[in-house]
C-alpha cells in the first residue's frame, strides 16, 4: 500500500533541479554500486565508490525513491520543490556480494587521489575490438602496445614507462601475473572485460596485495558482483583486418532468495596487421553464487585459448619507411621459399576460484579466496639448417637438417589467502591477511619433423627443466579516521619467497638455481577532505621485489629490487567538473630495468641498474562546458633517469664468433622505455536527448602524443624511438527501452593515417670486419665504432570498426 502510494504521487514539471545523496551503513562506510530509481520517471542511477548518486534535470514534484540494496529493495519520499535536494539514507549493513568478497584487497584503496577507477557503465562506453590495454589508453601516463599492430593478441600496457613485468594484475584480488616471468598476458583470458564489473587502477602507492608484488602500479579487476534481476547480453563487433568479435552473456539474476549463475562466452578472430599475426581467441566464463543474510560462497571458472601468429621480433628498422614491407614479420622466414604458415603460439589457462565470506558480528568480517590455474601449450618453429644433436637427433649421412620444433609449458598454479577486517570503533578498524601460494612449471621442447627421412629422436624431448616457487605472505592494515575530514593508514606486508630451478635448458644448458629472499613493504597513506570540493592525499611506500626466472639465469649476480615512492595528491571537484593533479619521485635501487635486448621468446631483457628515478606530475581534468560539452585532458610530464650505467658491448670477428667483450660507462641516461611527455585530450559532444535528457547519441573525438623515448640503456642515437601521435573518433549510439537496450558504436583508429610505432628494442656490438649494413634488414647502423641492431612493431594505419 505505501509504495502504491507513492506511485500515485503527483508530478509538477514547472523547474528542474538537481537530487544527490549517500547511501552508508551504520558505520558510514559506503554502499557501492547499488541501484537507486525515481520510480516514477523511470530514470535509474547506480552508487559510485563513496556511496554517492545523482539524479540530473529533476521536475518539481513528490516522488518515489527506490534504492535496491540486495534482498530487499526501499523506497523513501522525497520532495523536489523549488531547490536542489540532498536526501542521504542509512540502511542496515546485510551481506553485499561484490564489496565483501574481494573487500580485503579494495580496502581503503579509494583514499589515494591518484586511484582511478572504471564502473561498469565507463567500462561499457569504452567497449572495442581490441584486448583490456586499449581500454586503458585514455588514462593518465598510460602507453598500450600490440605486437600484432592492431590491438589484439599480445598486448601490454605501461605505466608511468613503469614496464608491464612491474605491473600486477588481480583477479578479484588474486594474482594472475605469471611467478616465473611477472607478466600477465591478457591473451590467455579473452574478453575479460566482458565480465568486469568495475575496474581499477593505481600507480604509485599501491595498496599492499598477494602474490607477486606490484612495484609501481597496479591494475585490479573485480567480477564478483551480484546482480539481482535476469539479463541477457549479445555483443557483435567487425572491423579491420578481418576482425571479428561475438559474445554472450547470461545473468539469472538472484533467484530462490539465495543463488545466482552466470554464463558467458567470447570468441575473437583476426587476421592481425602484421603479416601471419593472426588471432583466435576463444573464453569460457562460469560463476556460481549462493548468498545468504550473514555469508557467502562463490566459485568463478575462468577459461580462455589462444592461437595467435608470432609477431614478437618487430619489423626491421630498414622496413619501416617502405610501404610494401610495413607489414613485415620475420617469424617463419627460415623456410625459405615461402614463410612457414604455422608459426603459431597455442596456449590454453583454466582459472577456478573460490570465495567464502562470512560476517562474524557487526564489527568484523572474515573472507577465505582460493584459485587453482592450469595452463598448457607451446610455440612452433621451422628452423633450418640446424645442428641434429642440438635437439637430440640423429642421422645415419648427415648432422643438419630443417626441422620443425615445440617448445612446451605445463603449469600449475595454487593460491590461498585468508582474511578478517575489523571495525574496532568509529575512529580505528585493521584488515590482517594471510596466503600462500605454490607454482610449479614444466619446461620442455621437442622436434617432431625433420624434412630428412631416417632422422632418429623426432617427439622426444632434447630438454626439459622444472620451476617450483612457493610465497608466504602476510599484511596488517590499520585505518585511522579522526574524523569525517582526515584519515590515515599504514601497512606492512612481509613476502618469503623460495624459488628453485633444476633441469635442461635450451639456451643455459644445466641449471640449478635456488632464490630464498624475505621482502618487506610498509606503506603510510593520509588522506584530508578540506569540503566536499577539495581533497589530498600524501604517501609513502616501500617496496622490495624478487627477480624472475630469466633474470636469476642470464645473471648469478641479480639482486632484489627497491623502490621509495613519494606521492602528493590533490583533488579539485565541482558539480560534474574534476581536476585531481598528483605529483610523485620514485627511487629506486637495483632496478631491473630492460637493457633493449630480447629472449628467444621476444621478452625484454633486463639488468640491475644500481640507482635510478622517475620523477613527475600527473594532471587529470575534465570539465562540461555549456552543458552539452564534455572535455577531458590528462598527461604526464617527467623525468627518468639511471645515474650510472656499465654496458657490456660484445666484439665479434669476421665469423660472428665472440672475441672480447667491452665495457662501455653511461651516467645520467634516460630509463628504457620511458618518455618525458605523455598527453591525452579527448571532446564529447552529445547530439542527441531522450524525453527525460539520457544521452543516445554522442560523438567522441580523441588525440594521444607519446613523447620520444630510448629503447636501451645506452641511449645511443640508433635506440632512440621518435614520439608519435594518433586519433580517433567515435559515435556512439544508445537507445533505452523499457526492459532493454540497444548500444552500438563506430569507430575510427588513427585518423590521419600516421606511421608510427609504440615500442621496440635495440642492441648494439662491436666487430673486428666493417659490416655491409645490406646484409641484414635490421642493421640500423654500422661503423668503425660500433653496429647496431634495430626492430620496432608497426601499428596499422587507418582503421574502422563497429559494434554493439
Amino acid at each position: 500500500m505505501r509504495l502504491l502510494l507513492f506511485l500515485c504521487l503527483p508530478i509538477f514539471s514547472f523547474a528542474q533541479w538537481k537530487v544527490s545523496g549517500y547511501i552508508l551503513d551504520e558505520a558510514n562506510l559506503p554502499y557501492q554500486h547499488i541501484e537507486i530509481r525515481i520510480t516514477q520517471l523511470n530514470l535509474t542511477v547506480f552508487t559510485d565508490q563513496k556511496g554517492f548518486y545523482l539524479f540530473d534535470s529533476i521536475p518539481s514534484g513528490s516522488y518515489a525513491l527506490s534504492i535496491d540494496y540486495g534482498y530487499d529493495t526501499e523506497y523513501r519520499k522525497i520532495d523536489v520543490l523549488s531547490q536542489n535536494v540532498n536526501f542521504s539514507v542509512v540502511l542496515e549493513r546485510r551481506i553485499n556480494f561484490d564489496e565483501i568478497v574481494v573487500y580485503g584487497d579494495k580496502w581503503h584503496q579509494q583514499q589515494a587521489v591518484s586511484q582511478i577507477s572504471l564502473n561498469e557503465n565507463a567500462i561499457q562506453d569504452l567497449d572495442q575490438t581490441k584486448d583490456l590495454p586499449y581500454t586503458l589508453n585514455a588514462l593518465p601516463s598510460a602507453q598500450v602496445q600490440s605486437d600484432a599492430g592492431n590491438g589484439l593478441g599480445y598486448t601490454g600496457i605501461r605505466l608511468r614507462g613503469v614496464d608491464p613485468t612491474h605491473i600486477q594484475i588481480n583477479l578479484n584480488g588474486i594474482p594472475m601475473n605469471d611467478a616465473e616471468s611477472s607478466i600477465a598476458y591478457f591473451v590467455d583470458i579473452p574478453d575479460i572485460l566482458a565480465s568486469t564489473d568495475e575496474l581499477s587502477v593505481s600507480t604509485g602507492f599501491v595498496p599492499s596485495r598477494n602474490g607477486p608484488g606490484a612495484f609501481g602500479a597496479s591494475i585490479d579487476l573485480f567480477l564478483n558482483k551480484l546482480y539481482f534481476k535476469p539479463f541477457a547480453l549479445v555483443s557483435t563487433g567487425f572491423g579491420d583486418y578481418h576482425t571479428r568479435k561475438f559474445s554472450v552473456n547470461l545473468n539469472t539474476g538472484l533467484f530462490e532468495d539465495a543463488y545466482n549463475i552466470e554464463f558467458r562466452y567470447s570468441r575473437l578472430d583476426s587476421d592481425g596487421f602484421i603479416d601471419r599475426s593472426k588471432s583466435k581467441l576463444r573464453s569460457l566464463f562460469l560463476s556460481m553464487a549462493k548468498i545468504k543474510k550473514n555469508y557467502s560462497i562463490r566459485c568463478n571458472v575462468i577459461h580462455g585459448t589462444e592461437v595467435t601468429g608470432q609477431a614478437w621480433f618487430g619489423l626491421p628498422i630498414q622496413y619501416f619507411v617502405i610501404d610494401s614491407l610495413y607489414t613485415y614479420n620475420s617469424a617463419g622466414q627460415e623456410k625459405g621459399d615461402a614463410p612457414y604458415e604455422n608459426e603459431n603460439d597455442d596456449y590454453k589457462q583454466t582459472h577456478v576460484q573460490l570465495f567464502y565470506n562470512h560476517i562474524l558480528n557487526k564489527k568484523s568480517n572474515f573472507s577465505l579466496s582460493s584459485q587453482y590455474t592450469y595452463g598448457n601449450g607451446y610455440y612452433e618453429n621451422y628452423k633450418a639448417d640446424k645442428t641434429l644433436r642440438e635437439f637430440g637427433l640423429t642421422h645415419p649421412d648427415t648432422s643438419s637438417a630443417d626441422i620443425i620444433r615445440l617448445k612446451w609449458l605445463t603449469n600449475h598454479f595454487l593460491f590461498m589467502n585468508a582474511s578478517i577486517e575489523t571495525g574496532w570503533n568509529k575512529y580505528f578498524s585493521s584488515q590482517v591477511s594471510l596466503s600462500y601460494s605454490h607454482y610449479q612449471g614444466y619446461h620442455f621442447g621437442q622436434a617432431i619433423w625433420a624434412h630428412l627421412t631416417q632422422v632418429k629422436g623426432l617427439g622426444s624431448n632434447y630438454y626439459d627443466n622444472t620451476g617450483k616457487k612457493d610465497e608466504l605472505n602476510w599484511s596488517g592494515k590499520l585505518n585511522y579516521k579522526l574524523n569525517s575530514r582526515f584519515t590515515v593508514n599504514g601497512e606492512l606486508q612481509t613476502r618469503f619467497i623460495s624459488y628453485q630451478i633444476d633441469g635442461l635448458d635450451d639456451v643455459y644448458g644445466t641449471i640449478h638455481r635456488n632464490f630464498n629472499a624475505w621482502l618487506w613493504n610498509p606503506k603510510l597513506l593520509a588522506h584530508y577532505k578540506l569540503n566536499s570540493k577539495i581533497e589530498t592525499s600524501f604517501s609513502t611506500s616501500f617496496y622490495q621485489r624478487e627477480p624472475y626466472r630469466e633474470d636469476l639465469l642470464s645473471n648469478v649476480d641479480v639482486k632484489k629490487e627497491q623502490l621509495l615512492d613519494l606521492e602528493l595528491g590533490i583533488k579539485l571537484q565541482h558539480q560534474k567538473s574534476l581536476l585531481i593533479l598528483n605529483s610523485y619521485v620514485m627511487e629506486y635501487r637495483n632496478q631491473l630495468a630492460y637493457n633493449g635486448g630480447l629472449n628467444d621468446t621476444g621478452e625484454p631483457l633486463r639488468i640491475n641498474v644500481p640507482k635510478s628515478f622517475r620523477r613527475g606530475v600527473e594532471l587529470l581534468a575534465h570539465l562540461d562546458v555549456f552543458k552539452y560539452l564534455q572535455l577531458d585532458l590528462n598527461g604526464n610530464l617527467s623525468i627518468n633517469k639511471v645515474s650510472h650505467y656499465v654496458e657490456e658491448l660484445p666484439v665479434y670477428n669476421a665469423n660472428y664468433e665472440l672475441v672480447n667483450q667491452e665495457l662501455v660507462e653511461h651516467d645520467n641516461v634516460d630509463l628504457s622505455y620511458s618518455p618525458n611527455r605523455i598527453l591525452f585530450f579527448q571532446i564529447k559532444i552529445p547530439l542527441l536527448f531522450s524525453n527525460h535528457k539520457i544521452e543516445i547519441l554522442s560523438l567522441v573525438f580523441n588525440q594521444k602524443w607519446v613523447g620520444s623515448q630510448y629503447l636501451n640503456l645506452a641511449n645511443y642515437s640508433d635506440s632512440r624511438l621518435p614520439e608519435y601521435s594518433y586519433s580517433s573518433c567515435r559515435l556512439n549510439f544508445n537507445l533505452p527501452f523499457k526492459y532493454a537496450k540497444w548500444s552500438s558504436y563506430f569507430q575510427i583508429s588513427n585518423l590521419a593515417n600516421t606511421r608510427f610505432s609504440t615500442h621496440g628494442w635495440s642492441t648494439r656490438f662491436k666487430s673486428t670486419e666493417l659490416i655491409n649494413v645490406g646484409s641484414d634488414p635490421y642493421l640500423s647502423s654500422t661503423s668503425s665504432d660500433y653496429n647496431a641492431y634495430k626492430g620496432v612493431f608497426s601499428s596499422s594505419f587507418k582503421a574502422l570498426e563497429s559494434g554493439n
